[in-house]
């Protein structure tokens, strides 16, 4: 391309000599030129540099060779039979037709075509094994780099394959011609790949990266502030430090905590799990129900010191054998009495359990059952 530029440039300076043009016009138009010049191989430098866009043009002329081929096959599939076939002849200039009208848009020929493609295929695979070359250089600052975000939630496999994805898109995007290091370079897409995979995989809740940065900041903040007081700052000592409000500093702080599986292996062995040392809530704790069945029997020592119809009103009143209360009404009608009657008794009984001889036998319990 450079080469057929020059050959341009003579002949736009041999034909303004013909047409007899001022020395001041002809240094006006070479100086147009000349920047023109400069623009185009601006951008054709920019042009080789962009790797993809090489390989996206290969793509291009191998799609359209695999057409080429299509045409070349099926025009040696119909010569045969066109002999004999009118029909297979009609296909077999139709097929020669569409052949010619491809080999003039290409500017060359079939044979001319297929030694450009043989030659673009050797140079893609050399672009290739550069690159793969190029990735399996730098392995070890992948490694170096990913050994600094351990115990970050990812394992150090997973840390180092991150880290490979970004090193090959740094290879893909790497323009040697602006004077930079490769290493330089790479590292920032390492480091990159590496933190948004901790990001996105290292919390069982994904924390988009924006809040993530905004949690680094916080702590950054909270670590400063400790290392000047001695001591964990307030919310509001970090609100006034980043100039945020102490309620979106707690809101970080909320954010910020690890939720924990319950299937988190436990020990060196791994044999428990962290759900197994929960309390469940669900159900009575060994205690409560060691309580209830000690607070039952010493209960059914205080009712066997009353009379019969006695204890038996209160066990009907207040429901302790079935925990379903029963109203005066229904009591009586098991005692064929009134229902004032019911209440005499219950209000005697009840006298008889708040004498200080029954009541201190059950102090205990109520002690406790306040405390809770």
């Amino acid at each position: 391309l450079m080469k057929s530029e020059d050959r341009l440039l003579e002949e736009y300076l041999v034909q303004s000599r013909d047409l007899g043009l001022s020395k001041e016009d002809r240094a006006r138009l070479m100086e147009d030129l000349e920047k023109c010049r400069i623009r185009s191989q601006a951008y054709l430098r920019r042009f080789c540099c962009r790797h993809n866009i090489i390989e996206d043009f290969g793509e291009v002329i191998l799609t359209a060779y695999d057409r080429f081929l299509q045409l070349e096959k099926e025009v040696q599939e119909l010569t045969p039979r066109a002999e004999k076939n009118k029909f297979a002849a009609m296909k077999l200039f139709a097929a020669k037709r569409k052949l010619y009208k491809r080999e003039l848009a290409a500017g060359r020929t079939l044979d001319e075509f297929k030694k450009d493609v043989r030659m673009l295929q050797r140079w893609m695979d050399k672009s290739q094994e550069a690159k793969r070359e190029m990735v399996e250089s730098n392995l070890r600052l992948v490694i170096s780099i990913a050994k600094k975000y351990t115990n970050r939630g990812l394992s150090f496999l997973d840390l180092i394959q991150e880290g490979n994805m970004g090193l090959m898109k740094a290879v893909e995007k790497f323009e040697y011609r602006r004077g930079y290091k490769f290493s330089t370079y790479a590292t920032w897409w390492i480091r990159q790949a590496v933190t948004r995979a901790i990001a996105d995989q290292a919390r069982t809740i994904r924390i988009p990266v924006h809040m993530i940065e905004t949690i680094n900041k916080v702590l950054r903040g909270a670590k400063k502030l400790m290392m000047e007081t001695g001591r964990e700052p307030t919310p509001e000592e970090l609100a006034h430090e980043l100039g945020l409000t102490p309620d979106r500093v707690r809101e970080i702080y909320k954010i910020a905590q690890h939720p924990i599986s319950l299937q988190a292996e436990v020990g060196d062995g791994g044999e428990s799990q962290f759900g197994d040392f929960l309390e469940d809530t669900a159900i009575e704790s060994p205690a409560e129900a060691t309580g209830y069945a000690i607070l039952k029997d010493k209960m059914g020592e205080v009712l066997s010191t009353l009379t019969d119809r006695e204890r038996t009103v209160l066990i009907e009143r207040f429901g302790l054998l079935d925990g379903k209360p029963k109203t005066l009404e229904e009591v009586g009608l098991r005692f064929k009495v009134t229902r004032e009657r019911v209440r005499q008794i219950e209000a005697k009984a009840l006298r008889k359990m708040r004498h200080p001889t029954r009541a201190k036998q059950l102090q205990a319990f109520l002690d406790l059952l306040e405390g809770e």
